[in-house]
C-alpha cells in the first residue's frame, strides 16, 4: 500500500484488523456478559536506588550501612527504609593477611576463599541510526565491533537494538553470548537499509537553507526585508521544531527500552551510541529562540529516572567527529542521570565503551518512602556518605500501578508498528458542536477471540487493559483513557462478539487531534497498539473533518472508557449490547470481506460568508473514479453538518480503493479535500 500516507490513513487503524476473514458470525451463539473493573492499588511503596559509592581517592568504599548514607530528595532530607550491600570488590586488606596465612600452613592444609559472586550484567549495545549522520554511523559501527573483539568477557551477555525515526525500536539480537552472532549482526547492519534514517544526515542541508533564506533578504528595501525576515523565522522554526520531535521520539524509543530491562534482573549498562542529539533544538537555526521550541531537559530527565528504575546505567558514546556538537550535552545529562560516563569526541570512545560497567563496583541499594508530592513528579535526589555528596544529578520517580500502565503506554505509542500482537482497531467520530468546541466518541474495538482465555472455574477467562492517549500537539491538551477488563466465558460458550471500549468526549478545540490506542493481555503478555489522526474543522470557516469510514451488521459488546485525565471524572461500568448496530465498529486497515456494509461519515463545514458550493464524493480505483455519490449540498453558511456515504461493496472486485470528499475546485481545493483508504477481499 505504497499509496498510504500518514494523512491518507486518517482514521484507519496501523495495526491489523478486528475482522476475521472466514465468514460472518451473525448466527453465534450469544456471548457471556463480561465485567470492567478499574483496580487503583494501594499500600507501601518504596523507591528504590543504586549508588555506586566511592572515596575521595577513587577506591571503592566497602562495609557501609544504613548510618554512613543521607538522602536529600528536593533538597529535604529524607529518612532512609533500608540500605543493602550489593558490593562485589573484595577487601585487599584482608587478601594480604590469607596471603600470610596460607604461607604458614602446609601446603596440604591451604585452602582458597570463594570468589565474590558478581552480580550478573547485561550489556546493550544501543545504535540510533536516527541520529548518527554518515560519519558517525561509521564510527558507532567501528567501535562497537572492536567493544566485541576486544572488551568483551567470554559468557557476558549482549543484545544489540538499533532505532530509525522510519521503523522505530528494533531488536537486532537476542541475548547472547556469541561473538560470531553478534559481529554478523554489526557487519551487517553497514548495509541494510532498513536502518538507514535520512533525518540526521539532511540536518546540515536544513541548516545551510535556513541561512540562505536570510541572506536572500540582503539588500531588500525595509519593507520588504522585514517581510522577507518573517518569512525565514517561520522556515527556521519549522526546521526546529521538527528537530524536537525528532528528538523527542529519539528519546522516547530509549525510555521504551528502559521499561524493558526493567523486567530484566541484575543490572544492565546501555552502550548508546549516538551524535546528533540536540538539548536546545532552537540553538541550531537563526532567529529562532529557546522560547519558540522546547528544549529536551525534561524527556532526558525522564529517561534519566527511567534508567534509575531499571538499575541501568548509560554511556553516551558520542560517535561524532565535532568535539563541539550539541550532542554532547545531552550525552552527559544521560550519563549524570543514571551513573554512567560520557565522551567529548569519537577518539575517546574506547575509553567510555571499555569502562563502562566494568571492573570492582561497590553499589548500595538505598530504599526510601516517596514524598507526598503529586504522582509521576520527578524528583532531583542528593545521595551523602559522611556528609560527602556523591557526584550524580540523580533523578527519582515514584510509580502507582496506573503510572507505569501509563509510562508503558506512552512508550508503545510512539512507535505503534514495533507492537502487533493483540489486534485492533480504534476511531475518533465527531457526533457533535456546541459553542465552537467539537463532540468526539473515541473508540478502541477488539475481538473477543484474539484473547488469550485460561481455564478457570466453570469455563475460562480473559483479561486485559485497554486505554488511548489523546491530544494535539505533544504535551497539548492530553487525554488519558484506560479501562481494565475481564471476560468470563462458560463451558460451551463462544466468546465470538467484538468488543468496542468506548468514550465521548465534549469541548475539543478545532485541529489536528492525534490518538494513540493500547491493549495488553494481561494472561499473555503480549501488546497491541496504533495511532490515527483526525482533523476537526474550524465552525465558521470552509473545512472538512477527517472521513471516518465504519463497518455496519456486526454485533459488539459496548463498555465504558474512563477518563484518568481528571481524577474527578474517574468511572467504571460496562454496558452490554448485542445488537446489529450500523456504523459502529472501526474499519480496520486489513482488508475487509467483499459483502460487508461500509460507511462513510465527515463533517462539514460552511463559511459565515460566500456563495454556497457543492460537496463532491466519489470513490477512486488507482487514480481514477470509478462512482460519485449524489451531490449533497454543505449546511447554511457559518454551520457544520454531517454526511453520510454508505457503499455497497458486493458490486465492487478485490482491491485498494480511495473515499474522497471535496468542495467544488472554485473554493481552495487544497485545503478543502479529504479522503479515506480502503481494501476489500
Amino acid at each position: 500500500m505504497g499509496m498510504v500516507t500518514r494523512r491518507s490513513i486518517g482514521c484507519l487503524l496501523v495495526m491489523a484488523a478486528v475482522a476475521g476473514a472466514n465468514g460472518a458470525r451473525d448466527n453465534r451463539p450469544e456471548p457471556e456478559p463480561y465485567r470492567v473493573d478499574f483496580i487503583e492499588e494501594t499500600g507501601i511503596d518504596l523507591i528504590l536506588l543504586d549508588v555506586e559509592v566511592y572515596d575521595t581517592e577513587g577506591l571503592p568504599m566497602r562495609g557501609l550501612t544504613l548510618s554512613d548514607f543521607t538522602l536529600k530528595i528536593n533538597g529535604k532530607v529524607r529518612t532512609l527504609y533500608s540500605v543493602d550491600d550489593l558490593c562485589t570488590c573484595s577487601d585487599p586488606t584482608a587478601d594480604e593477611t590469607l596471603v600470610v596465612e596460607e604461607a604458614e600452613l602446609p601446603p596440604e592444609q591451604v585452602t582458597s576463599l570463594p570468589p565474590v559472586p558478581a552480580e550478573p550484567m547485561l550489556y546493550i549495545l544501543y545504535l540510533n541510526f536516527g541520529q548518527l549522520d554518515q560519519g558517525g554511523r561509521f564510527n558507532a559501527l567501528a567501535e562497537a565491533e572492536r567493544w566485541v573483539r576486544e572488551v568483551k568477557q567470554p559468557g557476558e551477555r549482549v543484545q544489540i537494538m538499533a532505532w530509525t525515526s522510519v521503523k522505530g525500536l528494533q531488536e537486532l539480537t537476542e541475548v547472547t553470548d556469541s561473538k560470531e552472532e553478534l559481529l554478523a549482526t554489526l557487519d551487517a547492519a553497514r548495509t541494510d537499509p532498513v536502518l538507514f534514517d535520512p533525518f540526521p544526515t539532511q540536518r546540515a542541508l536544513r541548516q545551510d537553507e535556513c541561512e540562505a533564506c536570510y541572506d536572500r533578504c540582503v539588500g531588500l528595501d525595509t519593507l520588504s526585508m522585514r517581510s522577507c525576515i518573517k518569512s525565514c523565522q517561520v522556515k527556521c522554526r519549522g526546521f526546529a521544531r521538527e528537530e524536537y520531535s525528532h528528538g523527542s521520539w529519539s528519546m522516547g524509543a530509549l525510555q521504551r527500552l528502559l521499561y524493558r530491562l526493567e523486567q530484566v534482573r541484575g543490572r544492565k549498562t546501555v552502550l548508546y551510541f549516538f551524535q546528533n542529539d540536540a538539548l536546545y533544538p532552537a540553538r541550531l537555526f537563526s532567529g529562532v529562540s529557546d522560547t519558540d521550541v522546547r528544549d529536551l531537559n525534561q524527556e532526558i530527565e525522564q529517561v534519566g529516572a527511567d534508567a534509575v528504575l531499571s538499575r541501568t546505567t548509560i554511556a553516551a558514546a558520542f560517535s561524532g567527529s565535532d568535539a563541539n556538537a550539541a550532542g554532547i550535552n545531552v550525552g552527559a545529562n544521560l550519563a549524570d542521570y543514571s551513573g554512567g560516563s560520557y565522551n567529548r569526541a569519537a577518539h575517546l570512545l574506547p575509553a567510555v565503551t571499555g569502562e563502562a560497567g566494568r571492573g570492582c563496583r561497590c553499589i548500595y541499594r538505598i530504599g526510601v518512602e516517596p514524598p507526598p508530592l503529586r504522582r509521576n513528579d520527578l524528583y532531583h535526589a542528593a545521595v551523602f556518605v559522611h556528609d560527602r555528596r556523591i557526584p550524580r544529578g540523580i533523578r527519582l520517580q515514584h510509580l502507582t500501578r496506573f503510572d507505569r500502565w501509563l509510562r508503558e503506554a506512552q512508550a508503545v505509542l510512539r512507535s505503534p508498528e514495533d507492537v502487533t500482537d493483540v489486534p485492533l482497531a480504534a476511531s475518533l467520530h465527531p457526533i457533535g458542536l456546541k459553542k465552537g468546541r467539537w463532540e468526539v466518541a473515541v473508540r478502541v474495538a477488539m475481538e473477543a477471540e484474539g484473547l488469550l482465555l485460561l481455564p478457570a472455574a466453570g469455563g475460562k477467562t480473559g483479561a486485559w487493559e485497554t486505554g488511548a492517549l489523546m491530544y494535539r500537539d505533544p504535551g497539548v491538551d492530553p487525554v488519558e483513557l484506560l479501562a481494565h477488563s475481564r471476560l468470563t466465558v462458560e463451558t460451551g460458550a463462544v466468546a465470538g462478539s467484538y468488543i468496542v471500549h468506548e468514550r465521548v468526549l465534549d469541548g475539543l478545540k478545532p485541529g489536528e487531534w492525534h490518538l494513540g490506542a493500547f491493549i495488553r493481555d494481561r494472561n499473555a503478555r503480549t501488546f497491541g497498539g496504533g495511532s490515527l489522526e483526525m482533523t476537526l474543522p474550524e465552525p465558521g470557516e470552509a473545512g472538512l473533518s477527517t472521513p471516518v469510514p465504519f463497518r455496519s451488521g456486526q454485533p459488539w459488546i459496548r463498555t465504558a472508557l474512563p477518563d484518568m485525565t481528571d481524577k474527578a471524572k474517574q468511572v467504571a461500568g460496562a454496558t452490554r449490547s448485542t445488537e446489529i448496530l450500523s456504523a459502529a465498529l472501526p474499519l480496520p486497515q486489513r482488508p475487509v470481506r467483499r459483502g460487508d456494509g461500509l460507511e462513510f461519515r465527515t463533517w462539514v463545514c460552511s463559511p459565515k460568508k460566500g456563495k454556497s458550493v457543492d460537496v463532491v464524493r466519489f470513490v477512486a480505483r488507482d487514480g481514477e473514479p470509478i462512482f460519485r455519490f449524489d451531490t449533497a449540498k454543505p449546511p447554511r453558511a457559518g454551520s457544520c453538518a454531517e454526511l453520510s456515504d454508505p457503499v455497497d461493496s458486493r458490486f465492487l472486485p478485490p482491491g485498494e480503493y480511495v473515499y474522497h470528499i471535496r468542495f467544488s475546485p472554485e473554493v481552495a481545493p487544497e485545503a478543502l479535500t479529504a479522503e479515506q483508504v480502503f481494501i476489500l477481499e
